[in-house]
């Protein structure tokens, strides 16, 4: 298994996923650890069972990001910052979340750090995001997409969101 991305790790640059490509049945087993900067102890959150990225990611055609399991966030997805600057963009024109699993934080489909607010920036414009599950009943849930508070931004607008579940808020 792997801290991160699970089936895709993806540093930097565009990562183009297109057609029918299948992302499934992938596992990132780290779920969190708790770090120290200048005497404060703070939580460090891994995951992304089927893709981690922090950068940008284009999705569309008929893909299917199925049946992964993070021990800590995202189950099908999960984008980042590095540090304090958000520089991951999500573009969803269509695509298939379902089945995924984050057990320790947020997302059960998509855990979300990513730059929004103009025509540039993040958005989910159609597609499926169905029966995926968050179990943590600590941290806020997001059974189906999670945007963090963390600078996260996303416009959401035709996607079908349906029968997610969440232990902590929000499903």
């Amino acid at each position: 298994g792997s801290f991160d991305g699970g089936g895709i790790y993806h540093m930097q640059g565009k990562l183009n996923l297109g057609g029918s490509a299948y992302i499934t049945n992938n596992v990132a087993e780290k779920g969190q650890d708790i770090a120290e900067s200048n005497g404060s102890a703070y939580p460090v959150h891994y995951g992304g069972g089927g893709i981690f990225s922090l950068d940008l990611v284009n999705i569309n055609g008929a893909v299917k990001v199925t049946s992964n399991k993070a021990g800590g966030s995202g189950g099908g997805l999960l984008m980042a910052s590095q540090g304090n600057q958000v520089t991951a963009v999500l573009k969803m024109d269509s695509g298939y979340f379902a089945g995924n699993l984050a057990i320790t934080n947020e997302g059960g489909a998509m855990c979300l750090t990513t730059k929004g607010a103009d025509k540039n920036g993040s958005y989910i414009y159609s597609g499926y995001i169905t029966n995926n599950k968050t179990t943590t009943s600590v941290d806020y849930g997001g059974g189906g997409v999670f945007v963090t508070s963390n600078g996260g931004e996303l416009y959401v607008y035709n996607p079908l969101v349906t029968s997610n579940t969440a232990e902590g808020s929000g499903g």
